[in-house]
């Protein structure tokens, strides 16, 4: 008690704080700024994308984009856009192990209108000095949304969050734009429809094919197997049946609810079988040579085993979650 009321007493009466020169502040100040931007250019390194001046050449300018879903349990890939001496741009896509060939895109004045907006982007920040403690504010609420960081030609980095209110802000704008012109690059993807983010997704973020024709057919038809196998869908139903009216243990509700679960777990047990069959194909060419795989491809299913095996992994606990509300069905 005596060290609770001590604790109480600090508690109640701060020292009074006190504001660091000017000199001090902007130290600290250019200090936090290189750390941000050596954080940055290191996510980008991390995501597979070499030094920037590694990729110029023969390119004036260069865009790259890295988007991270909420809760970043979506694969996706980076995103590179270069603009070359003759007006000429492509679009690239970095994934991690492996990396697209450079698409051309066919749409005129888009560089322009993107470039436009570089600086509202890409200026730099001003420093601006306190001459007086801040007041204490509540710590931010946790929040789930997605998140862009950007890199040029030059190093220069920014980043922007959908947290903190909503307001798109010119981060956002900028990623929409970059996603308009890849997208533009693979018509069959068509519009982004109000959801750039996700039809970014929906456009490259599936698993990819591979290159060894061999390869790909095995993989073509357990991947066919493994999306067509509708996890979500037998959840949904599970979860409907439990929210029927007069679930009693043994009751007619309660055993259409348990045989909804059993389909759910069916579905469940099918993805994971392929799911190994995709492992054996991993193995078999990594250590059997058997067929023969290029690095990409090895990284492509290396991809796809992550994927798979973190869905797995939350529809693990979705299943547990189903039988526990079926056993707590009369509580």
């Amino acid at each position: 008690m005596r060290v609770a009321f001590v604790l109480a007493l600090a508690a109640a009466a701060p020292a009074a704080a006190q504001v660091p020169s000017e000199a001090e502040q902007r130290a600290r100040w250019e200090r936090g700024r290189a750390q941000q931007q050596q954080f940055e250019r290191r996510q980008f390194a991390e995501a597979g994308f070499a030094p920037v001046v590694a990729d110029l050449a023969e390119a004036r300018e260069l865009r790259r984009l890295l988007l991270s879903a909420p809760y970043g349990m979506l694969p996706l890939p980076g995103l590179e856009l270069v603009r070359y001496d003759d007006g000429r741009v492509s679009v690239r896509l970095q994934y991690r192990g492996w990396s697209s060939g450079p698409v051309a895109v066919d749409k005129p004045g888009a560089w322009d209108a993107l470039a436009s907006r570089d600086e509202a982007l890409f200026a730099e920040p001003v420093f601006r000095p306190i001459t007086e403690p801040p007041p204490p504010v509540p710590p931010p609420p946790i929040c789930h949304a997605w998140l862009a960081r950007f890199e040029n030609e030059q190093g220069r980095t920014a980043n922007w969050s959908g947290c903190g209110g909503g307001t798109p802000g010119p981060g956002y704008s900028y990623a929409v734009a970059m996603i308009e012109i890849a997208m533009a690059a693979r018509p069959e993807c068509g519009a982004t429809l109000g959801d750039p983010f996700g039809a970014f997704h929906r456009c490259f973020g599936p698993t990819p094919a591979l290159d060894d024709p061999e390869l790909e057919a095995r993989f073509a038809a357990l991947r066919k197997e493994y999306e067509e196998a509708s996890a979500t869908d037998a959840m949904t139903e599970a979860r409907r049946a439990l929210e029927a009216p007069g679930l009693t243990l043994g009751g007619e509700a309660w055993l259409a609810a348990r045989d909804a679960i059993k389909r759910f777990k069916e579905v469940h047990d099918l993805r994971r079988d392929r799911l190994l069959m995709v492992q054996q194909l991993y193995t078999n060419a990594v250590y059997l040579n058997s067929p023969a795989a290029s690095d990409a491809d090895v990284a492509k299913l290396r991809q796809t085993l992550e994927v798979w095996k973190d869905s797995l992994s939350i529809q693990d606990r979705y299943y547990a979650e189903l039988l526990q509300r079926l056993a707590s069905a009369d509580e």
